[in-house]
């Protein structure tokens, strides 16, 4: 007899006898393995729809700062990122990408009427005190524009409705 089988009563290459006392008839038990466990049941997966459909949205909300970015600040075209993507997918049953995108677009509004007000008095400023005085318009609409932009990118694209602290929803 061979030195791994140490059943006396056991012939060669017949199965060793299953164990005998508690714990060890478990369903699931096969031989000398423990017993195994059971399997974490796996979140659903949103389908790829859902994905793009975050993506676009967090694309709606960062499009008005980037904008305002590559503008130096005097950006009057900051409006234009979030509208497109507002009306292609108007209508089309997305609620979270249309309610988003009509958020930042109301946002980038909003930001585009205090630029039309506050351009032309800091530029009379700035002829009397310095150009200077233009970065006000970048301190005081910029910044905040590229702040809660990445704020409601990060908030879309995780699924979250995200609301500006300050906004005018003109279109509704």
């Amino acid at each position: 007899m061979s030195d791994f089988n140490q059943d006396p009563g056991n012939q060669f290459g017949q199965q060793p006898a299953q164990p005998q006392g508690p714990g060890m008839q478990q369903p699931g038990f096969q031989g000398n393995q423990p017993p195994q466990q059971p399997q974490q049941p796996q979140q659903p997966q949103h389908n790829e729809g859902w994905e793009s459909q975050k993506t676009q949205a967090a694309l709606a909300h960062i499009l008005g700062p980037a904008v305002h970015w590559v503008m130096c600040g005097i950006g009057i075209l900051v409006a234009i990122g979030p509208m497109v993507i507002w009306k292609l997918n108007r209508g089309k049953g997305l609620d979270h990408l249309e309610d988003q995108a009509k958020e930042a677009l109301n946002f980038q509004i909003c930001v585009c009427g205090i630029q039309l007000v506050l351009i032309p008095v800091l530029a009379l400023l700035a002829l009397a005190m310095g150009w200077w005085v233009l970065l006000v318009n970048f301190l005081l609409l910029a910044v905040p524009n590229i702040i809660f932009g990445a704020m409601a990118a990060m908030a879309a694209k995780q699924g979250v409705t995200y609301r500006y602290p300050v906004n005018f929803r003109i279109i509704k």
